[in-house]
């Protein structure tokens, strides 16, 4: 996309610069002028040079009478008109003490401008013998290139337009931003007809006539500037000591060569010592000067348009944001531009998360900065209220900046500027818009594309909490798509989590593991006390997008009741309303049967998903003995028999007769979470009676299916 603006500039300051002047042609000029192209400026220009007549002193000719004053009489009028044509050359490079780039002297150039001008009047002289000379000027010309003579030996003698490219430039308070200055001086040669008719005193009937060639000007000057600047090859001013290789120059230079050249200026009675600045993308004004000899009048009105394709690349699709990982992007003029200018970039709408994950960190800091070494000379980076801005120090057609990371959720906007003589335009992304976003986010849910794309949820709400898996129980973990992303402190390394499978977050604080708690099909991560808070909330530090609080479960060694192995605080409940998970582990180092540790463990931690007993149990006897563990039809012991949820090694049970008997029940641990509330082993089978007991034990359970209880959230 092409971007075309005019300048814009300050208001005019009192204090002395330059105005403008007008330049001639090159042959056949005047037949086409060329359309506006980048970095020329093009308008009009006229004015005209009035002459009056004055005393004079005529010099004795040998031989006869001393000579004498004579009176002259009348007015001639030079008018002329401009089509201007000018374009920019190369420019000086202003710095400061420092070596920062603070603004620009352009110098401009003719580029095929056309001046017509036109003579009129009669100008009489009277000589100290009484003799009359009148001369009538009259004529029009547009003056060719061969009859054209200026100071410098060009159509345009010199212009310059200075441009400061930041608010603290020292020079401001002398050449503010668009402070431009032209000085044109075409002289026409043999242009105009000249009719001269001299009358002797002594013979007044035989009056003298002939006709001649002569010229005219359409100079105009008015302030004072560094015309002489504008004229010089970049070798000429490196020998002057404008700067390395004639293309940079200190402030205090141009001070002192502005002092210098007003000095210098206000010996012509033709300097106005205004100051012209550039406003609202033109050069335009007016002057008027007046002395004993003339009267010089101008008018102009010339503007610029500039073609600035500036650009940025696209945020590299690799990055995302981690903690201090940092990505480069790149802002330019392009190649066919030619130009070259200061490159701001700023960081804007930088996210303000707390922490550095959702476990781990403190403060909400601004989560991108630009970093400490960049790829090219930079000044300090400037904080604002959602980001940072920081510039180039000189000037180049392209720059690149790197933007470092504080946070693995950080997100962000970063846009580029480029200064072409002290007008900002905007480096547009790939995609035509003015900012690139950090990381890529086409969605700007403030999620890495490429993330959400490798999880199946592109075009999916950054608030979403909705995994499947395992199947069974309810959707989502308590985590949102976002919180997923970001990620979590695991022992102290950062994990990202899969937002397509449900995640528990458990605090071990004996170090007796998990067991067998991953069979539920959940992902478990083991944290450390202090990557959770004191009320076990693991996402601490949410911020954007959240599901709500999500706590961990906190599993603890603690000795229980005779035959309790395990229990939970309350008994049943999701991981934020139990408060803790107890299991005795002085009690389970006596159990002989195979992993009795690690099923009790996971039958705890199912009591903390929310996931019940396969029925109801209590302590009885039915009369039939001591009180002892007593087990229903559809009870703690019914359903499927390799479930950690089952239970084992009962007294008494009631099967489907009604009756009550006694039983010695088989010692064992489940291994897994059931999935269906069909009995199996001594709870299956059709009912029927064997050694005078009923059978099976206690059928399907009343409750089971277990994984299709579980419930996180």
């Amino acid at each position: 996309m092409t971007l075309v603006r005019t300048i814009r500039a300050a208001a005019p300051l009192a204090i002395a610069v330059l105005t403008i002047g007008a330049s001639a042609s090159r042959p056949n000029a005047q037949t086409a002028s060329p359309p506006p192209a980048e970095n020329r400026w093009t308008g009009t220009a006229s004015g005209e040079a009035r002459r009056t007549g004055i005393g004079a002193y005529i010099l004795p000719a040998v031989g006869t009478e001393p000579g004498g004053p004579a009176n002259q009489s009348g007015d001639v009028v030079t008018s002329w008109t401009a089509r201007i044509q000018l374009k920019e050359g190369q420019a000086l490079s202003v710095k400061d003490a420092t070596g920062n780039v603070v603004g620009r002297l352009v110098p401009l150039v003719d580029d095929g401008s056309t001046i017509t001008l036109g003579i009129s009047g009669r100008m009489s002289e009277t000589n100290p013998y009484g003799d009359v000379a009148h001369w009538d000027y009259t004529g029009k010309d547009v003056a060719p290139e061969a009859r054209i003579v200026s100071m410098g030996g060009g159509a345009f003698s010199g212009g310059w337009v200075y441009y400061s490219l930041t608010g603290s430039d020292p020079l401001k308070d002398i050449l503010p931003n668009g402070s431009y200055s032209l000085l044109g001086q075409p002289v026409v040669f043999n242009g105009f007809s000249v009719r001269v008719t001299r009358i002797s005193k002594g013979h007044p009937d035989q009056p003298h006539i002939n006709t001649m060639r002569t010229g005219g000007n359409g100079s105009w000057v008015a302030g004072y500037a560094l015309w002489t600047w504008s004229r010089l090859t970049p070798a000429e001013r490196a020998s002057k000591g404008f700067g390395d290789e004639g293309t940079s120059i200190t402030a205090d230079g141009v001070r002192e060569a502005l002092t210098a050249t007003a000095v210098a200026m206000r010996r012509i009675t033709a300097a106005d010592p205004r100051t012209f600045v550039v406003a609202s993308g033109a050069m335009a004004g007016s002057y008027r000067f007046v002395n004993d000899v003339s009267t010089l009048t101008a008018t102009w009105n010339i503007t610029r348009r500039v073609q600035i394709d500036g650009a940025i690349t696209a945020t590299d699709p690799a990055w995302r944001p981690k903690m201090l990982a940092r990505t480069t992007l790149t802002a330019s003029i392009p190649e066919a531009v030619g130009g070259t200018g200061k490159f701001r970039f700023t960081l804007f709408d930088v996210s303000r998360e707390p922490g550095t994950t959702l476990n781990s960190g403190r403060g909400t800091g601004l989560d991108l900065r630009f970093a400490d070494d960049q790829p090219v000379p930079m000044t300090a980076a400037t904080e604002t209220a959602d980001g940072w801005t920081i510039e180039t120090t000189s000037l180049a057609a392209s720059a690149s900046v790197s933007v470092t990371a504080l946070d693995y959720g950080a997100w962000g906007r970063l846009k580029a500027e480029v200064n072409v003589d002290g007008e900002w335009y905007d480096c547009l992304a790939p995609d035509g818009k003015s900012s690139v976003t950090l990381p890529v986010d086409a969605d700007e849910n403030h999620i890495w594309d490429t993330w959400e794309r490798n999880a199946g949820l592109t075009g999916h709400p950054a608030t979403e909490d909705a995994e499947e898996e395992p199947v069974g129980g309810s959707k989502g973990d308590g985590f949102s798509n976002y919180e997923e992303y970001r990620g979590f402190t695991v022992h102290g390394t950062w994990v990202s989590t899969d937002p397509r499978t449900k995640d528990l977050f458990i605090f071990d604080e004996a170090g007796m593991g998990t067991g067998l708690a991953n069979q539920t099909g959940l992902l478990l991560y083991l944290i450390e006390q202090d990557e959770m808070n004191s009320q076990r909330v693991v996402n601490f530090n949410r911020g954007t997008a959240s599901a709500g609080a999500q706590k961990a479960i906190h599993l603890k060694d603690q000795g229980l009741d005779p035959g309790t192995l395990g229990l939970t605080k309350p008994r049943v409940g999701t991981p934020n309303q139990v408060r803790e998970v107890l299991v005795d582990l002085l009690q389970l180092a006596d159990e002989t049967a195979d992993q009795a540790l690690e099923s009790t463990i996971a039958h705890e931690i199912g009591h903390a998903l929310s996931i019940d007993h396969h029925g109801d149990w209590t302590e009885r006897s039915c009369r039939l003995g001591p009180k002892g563990l007593y087990a229903p039809w559809g009870g703690v012991l019914s359903g499927d028999r390799g479930c950690v949820m089952s239970y084992s090694g009962a007294n008494y049970y009631t099967s489907w007769d009604g009756k009550c008997y006694t039983y010695t029940w088989p010692q064992s641990f489940g291994t897994a979470f059931c999935t269906t509330k069909t009995g199996t082993g001594l709870n299956a089978g059709a009912q029927h009676i064997e050694n005078g007991h009923a059978l099976p034990v206690s059928g399907d359970a009343t409750y089971g299916n277990c994984i299709a209880q579980m419930r996180l959230k």
